[in-house]
C-alpha cells in the first residue's frame, strides 16, 4: 500500500523550512554590529575572519528565509486554486531559481568593490602587467631584480597580501549590506537594527567613560596597544577612528527619543545620545567633532523640513507646532552635549584646535598634497586596496618611515582603486546619500540614519575610520537601513539561489586570502629585519624574494640585506640594495648613513660626503655619518661637502672636529658658521661651548654676553654665560645670571636645575633646598624624575642616607633606565648594602638591551667580589672578638 509520507529528502528540506530564518539573520546581524567595534575595531586578521563569518551567515540565512517565503507564497496559491485545504508536496514548492530576494544597485556596487579587489590580487603576466599598470610592472621590477621572482607573474597591487585581506573586508560588508536588504522589508526589524546600532557605539563610550573615571591609559588596564596612545581609551587604538563610530551611532539615539511619545524612555534615550555625542569631542578629534557638529544641524534642519512639509501638508496647526517643538528639542540635546563636552574636555580641545592655524604644521594636509603623484604614476587601476602602507613611503616626506592611510577615505579610494572606478564608486555612494535626503519620510529614524552616515562622511575627508571594520560595517548596515526606507530600493529582486551561489564561492576564496594576508606587512618585513644579520648576505638576497613578492614598495627589506653585505665587508652588493630602499624611502636616515659607509669603503669620496651631508640635514646636525666617511679618508681631506652649506652646518662640522681634537679647525668653522649669520643667538650659543671647551674663556664670555644680548627672552642664553662664568671661577656672577634669567622666566627647570647644581658645587645645601622650591609645575616624567635625584644628592651631602636613598628609588620609579639606578647602587655600596645594589644591578640589566649590558656586567662582578670581601672581614671581627 503506497504511503502518503514524502520522501526523506522532502523532510529534510521540511527541517530546513522550519528554521525561522528571518531570525537568524537578524541575531548574526545584530552580532557583527556589536562585535565589530569592539573587537579592538575589527583590524586584526582573526576579528576580520569573525566579522566575514557573521556577515556572510546573516546573508545566507536571508536568502534562505526569501526561498522560504516563496515556497509558503506558492503553497498558498496552489491551496486557494485547488480549493482543497491539502499541502501540496514540497517537490512542488521549492523553486530556488524563481525564489526572489531584495536587492539594490548599491548591493551590486558593493559587490563590484569585492570584485575589483579580488581582481587586483590576481597575477597577471608581465606584458598584460605593463599594459594595464606601466608603474607597476616597472617597480615589480625594479625591486626583484636579480632575483627568481623577477619574471614571474605579478598582480596589480603592489601588496597582495594585504590586498588580499582586503577583499575578505570589502565582501563582509558586501554581505551585511544583502543581509540588511533582506531584513529591511520588515518596519520592527528596521528598528531593532538601528536599536542594536544606537547602544554598540554607546556601549564603546561607556568603555571610554570608564577608563577616565579610573584613570587607566590602557585598555582594561593592559598593555594592547603596542604604540597607539588613544586620547581616550576604548576598544580602538586611534581616538579619531572612534569618534567615526560616535558620530554614526549619536543620532541614531536622537531619533529613538523623537519617536517616543514615552517621558521615562525619551530622557533615557536622551542620555545615551548625550553620553555618546560628548564622547566624540572627549576623543579631542577636530575633524570629528566639527563633523559631528554640521551632522547634528543637518539632522536638525531635515527634521525640521520633513515635519514640515507633513504638517502643512495633512497634520493641521497642531502637529505644526509639536513639529516646532520637536526641532527645539532636537537643538537643546544638541546644546547639552557641548556642555558636557565643554565640562570634560573644552581646554584640551582648544589645544588641539589651535594647531590648525599653522597649515604647514598639520601632517595630514601635508599627506594629502603628497599623496597626489600616486594617482599620476597609477591613473587606471590604482596601487591596490591596502598597499598605501609601503608604497605610500616614497611619496610622503614627512614621515619619518611610513603612513597607514592618506586620511582622507575619498582620495584613498582614488588611490586604492584608480580614477575610473574610484570616482566612479564615489559618485554612486554620494548620489544615493544625495536621493536618500531628498526622498526621506517623516521618519525620525531615517533622519537619524541619514545624518550619521553624513556625519561619518565629512569626518573621513580627514580621517580614515572606514578603513576599520569596527565603523565600516556598521555604516554598512546603516546605509542599508537607509535606503530600505525607499519602497523603490526594495523594489528590485535577485533570485536567492544566485546570492547562496555566490556566497558559496566567494568567502571560501576570501577565507584563504585572509589566511595568506597574516602575518601583515609590518610583521613579516620586521621578522625579515631581525633576522637578516644573521645570515650572510646571499642568503639574505635569497630569502628576500618571497618578502619582496608579497611586498614589493617595502623598503625595509632591501635595507635589511644591505645591512647583511655591510656586515660581511662587500660594499658594492651592499650599494645596489641601498638604491632600491633609497628610491622606496628617500627621506630615511638610515640608507644614507650605510650609502656613506658603502661609498667610502669602496673609495667614492665625494659620493660619500653627498650621503653624510644628507644624512647631516635629514636628522637635522648629526655628523654621525660623516665621521663614518672621516675614518676612510686622509686626514687632510676637506669634510666641508659632507655637512649642508649653512651656519648650522658648519657648527655641525666644527663640533665634530672638536671631538676628534682638531680644536683650531673647529673654532675655525665655527667662526665661519656665525659670521653666515650673526643675529642668531643659538649659533652663538653652540660657539660658546666650543670656546669653553677649548679654555678661551674672554672669548666665550663675550659670544655668551652677545647671545643674551640678541635674544633676552631666552633663557638658554643665561645658562650658556652662567656656564662660561663658573668656569672662569665666578660663582658669585654665575648667581646672578641665572636669578636674572629666573626673573624673566619665573620656573624655568633648566635654570633652576642650574642654580641647584651651582649651590651644591658650593656646598651650600640649604640654599640648594630653597632653590629647589622655585620650580614651576612639573610636566614630564622626566623633569620630576631630576627633581628627586637633585633633593637625594642632597640628602646624600647632608648625610640622610635613608631619605636619599627613598628619593633615588622615587626617580627610578617616575623615569626608569634613566641613570638613576647607577647613583642609587653607589649610595649602597658606600653603605656597603653590596647585596641591594647587585639586586637594583640586575633589575636594570634586565631592562637593558644585551648589546649594553656588558658594564651592567662588570658592576655588578666587582660588587660580588666586594661582597664577598666585605663578608670575609666580618667574619674576621668576629672571630678576633672585635666589635
Amino acid at each position: 500500500m503506497p504511503s502518503d509520507a514524502p520522501p526523506k529528502r522532502h523532510k529534510r528540506r521540511a527541517r530546513v523550512g522550519q528554521i525561522p530564518w528571518l531570525l537568524v539573520a537578524e541575531v548574526l546581524l545584530a552580532s557583527a554590529i556589536f562585535f565589530t567595534p569592539l573587537a579592538l575595531g575589527s583590524v586584526y586578521a582573526w576579528s576580520i575572519g569573525v566579522m566575514l563569518a557573521l556577515s556572510a551567515g546573516a546573508a545566507a540565512a536571508g536568502a534562505l528565509a526569501s526561498g522560504r517565503s516563496r515556497r509558503v507564497d506558492e503553497s498558498t496559491r496552489l491551496d486557494l486554486s485547488k480549493g482543497s485545504g491539502q499541502r501540496p508536496p514540497l517537490a512542488r514548492q521549492v523553486n530556488w531559481r524563481a525564489s526572489p530576494h531584495p536587492w539594490s544597485l548599491t548591493a551590486s556596487a558593493l559587490v563590484a568593490v569585492a570584485a575589483f579587489t579580488a581582481l587586483q590580487c590576481l597575477p597577471l603576466p608581465g606584458a598584460l602587467l605593463k599594459l594595464l599598470s606601466p608603474e607597476t610592472a616597472r617597480l615589480y621590477a625594479f625591486s626583484l631584480a636579480g632575483l627568481p621572482g623577477e619574471h614571474a607573474a605579478h598582480p596589480l597591487s603592489l601588496d597582495p597580501a594585504a590586498t588580499g585581506r582586503e577583499f575578505a573586508k570589502a565582501l563582509a560588508y558586501a554581505a551585511a549590506f544583502v543581509a540588511t536588504l533582506a531584513l529591511g522589508a520588515s518596519r520592527s526589524t528596521r528598528r531593532r537594527l538601528a536599536f542594536a546600532l544606537s547602544l554598540s557605539g554607546f556601549a564603546v563610550a561607556a568603555i571610554g567613560y570608564a577608563h577616565k573615571l579610573l584613570g587607566l591609559d590602557q585598555l582594561f588596564g593592559a598593555a594592547l596597544y603596542s604604540s597607539a596612545t588613544p586620547r581616550f581609551v576604548t576598544t580602538f587604538g586611534d581616538s579619531n577612528n572612534a569618534a567615526g563610530l560616535f558620530i554614526l551611532c549619536a543620532p541614531l539615539a536622537l531619533a529613538f527619543a523623537l519617536r517616543t511619545s514615552n517621558w521615562t524612555a525619551r530622557a533615557l534615550w536622551g542620555s545615551v545620545y548625550a553620553f555618546t555625542g560628548a564622547a566624540v569631542f572627549l576623543t579631542l578629534s577636530r575633524g570629528g567633532a566639527a563633523a559631528f557638529l554640521f551632522s547634528q544641524l543637518a539632522f536638525a534642519g531635515l527634521w525640521a523640513w520633513q515635519r514640515q512639509r507633513a504638517a502643512t501638508g495633512a497634520l493641521g496647526p497642531r502637529a505644526a507646532a509639536a513639529a516646532r517643538g520637536q526641532i527645539v528639542a532636537v537643538l537643546v540635546a544638541l546644546a547639552g552635549v557641548l556642555a558636557i563636552a565643554a565640562y570634560l574636555a573644552l581646554g584640551p580641545l582648544l589645544d588641539r584646535a589651535s594647531t590648525l592655524r599653522d597649515p604647514n604644521s598639520d601632517q595630514k594636509l601635508t599627506g594629502f598634497v603628497q599623496s597626489l603623484p600616486l594617482l599620476r604614476d597609477y591613473p587606471l587601476f590604482g596601487i591596490g586596496r591596502g598597499a598605501f602602507a609601503t608604497v605610500g613611503a616614497r611619496y610622503l616626506t614627512f614621515a619619518r618611515e611610513t603612513a597607514e592611510y592618506v586620511e582622507d577615505e575619498p582620495l584613498q579610494t582614488v588611490i586604492d582603486f584608480g580614477l575610473p572606478f574610484g570616482l566612479a564608486l564615489l559618485g554612486w555612494f554620494l548620489f544615493q546619500l544625495g536621493r536618500a535626503g531628498l526622498r526621506l519620510q517623516t521618519s525620525p529614524l531615517a533622519c537619524g540614519l541619514w545624518a550619521g552616515l553624513f556625519g561619518l562622511g565629512l569626518a573621513n575627508t580627514v580621517d580614515f575610520s572606514l578603513e576599520l571594520g569596527g565603523v565600516a560595517l556598521p555604516a554598512t548596515v546603516a546605509f542599508a537601513l537607509l535606503l530600505s526606507e525607499d519602497s523603490a530600493e526594495r523594489g528590485r529582486v535577485v533570485p536567492a539561489r544566485a546570492v547562496l551561489a555566490a556566497l558559496a564561492f566567494s568567502v571560501p576564496l576570501a577565507f584563504w586570502a585572509l589566511a595568506r594576508s597574516d602575518p601583515d606587512w609590518r610583521t613579516e618585513t620586521n621578522q625579515f629585519a631581525a633576522l637578516a644579520p644573521r645570515w650572510k648576505g646571499a642568503a639574505a638576497a635569497s630569502a628576500a624574494d618571497p618578502v619582496l613578492r608579497r611586498h614589493p614598495a617595502s623598503f625595509v627589506v632591501p635595507l635589511a640585506v644591505a645591512g647583511s653585505y655591510l656586515g660581511e665587508h662587500a660594499p658594492a652588493r651592499a650599494l645596489s640594495w641601498l638604491n632600491r630602499a633609497m628610491y622606496l624611502k628617500p627621506n630615511l636616515e638610515l640608507t644614507h648613513l650605510e650609502a656613506a659607509a658603502a661609498l667610502a669603503q669602496l673609495g667614492h669620496p665625494a659620493q660619500a660626503l653627498l650621503e653624510a651631508r644628507t644624512y647631516d640635514e635629514l636628522t637635522h646636525g648629526n655628523t654621525q655619518a660623516l665621521a663614518v666617511v672621516a675614518h676612510y679618508l686622509p686626514r687632510t681631506q676637506s669634510l666641508l661637502a659632507g655637512v649642508p652649506d649653512t651656519a648650522g652646518g658648519l657648527l655641525s662640522l666644527a663640533e665634530f672636529l672638536a671631538q676628534r681634537g682638531q680644536i683650531d679647525s673647529a673654532l675655525e668653522a665655527a667662526a665661519q658658521g656665525v659670521a653666515r649669520d650673526p643675529a642668531d643667538p643659538a649659533l652663538l650659543r653652540r660657539r660658546v661651548a666650543l670656546l669653553l671647551s677649548a679654555k678661551r674663556l674672554p672669548e666665550a664670555l663675550a659670544e655668551a654676553q652677545k647671545a643674551v644680548a640678541l635674544a633676552p627672552t631666552d633663557p638658554a642664553g643665561y645658562r650658556a654665560l652662567a656656564n662660561v662664568q663658573i668656569a672662569a671661577g665666578t660663582p658669585a656672577p654665575a648667581r646672578q645670571t641665572l636669578e636674572e634669567g629666573l626673573r624673566r622666566h619665573p620656573g624655568d627647570d633648566d635654570l633652576v636645575f642650574a642654580l641647584v647644581q651651582l649651590d651644591l658645587a658650593q656646598t651650600q645645601l640649604s640654599l640648594a633646598e630653597l632653590d629647589l622650591k622655585k620650580l614651576g609645575p612639573q610636566d614630564s616624567s622626566a623633569a620630576r624624575a631630576r627633581v628627586f635625584a637633585l633633593q637625594a644628592d642632597i640628602l646624600v651631602r647632608e648625610g640622610r642616607t635613608v631619605k636619599a636613598e627613598e628619593a633615588y628609588r622615587n626617580a627610578i620609579r617616575v623615569q626608569p633606565n634613566a641613570g638613576h639606578e647607577w647613583a642609587l647602587a653607589a649610595l649602597l655600596e658606600q653603605q656597603s648594602n653590596f647585596e641591594g645594589a647587585i639586586e637594583l644591578l640586575r633589575e636594570l640589566r634586565a631592562a637593558t638591551p644585551e648589546e649594553q649590558q656588558a658594564p651592567i656586567d662588570q658592576r655588578i662582578n666587582q660588587d660580588q667580589q666586594r661582597q664577598g670581601a666585605f663578608d670575609q672581614a666580618t667574619r674576621t671581627q668576629l672571630l678576633l672578638g672585635k666589635p
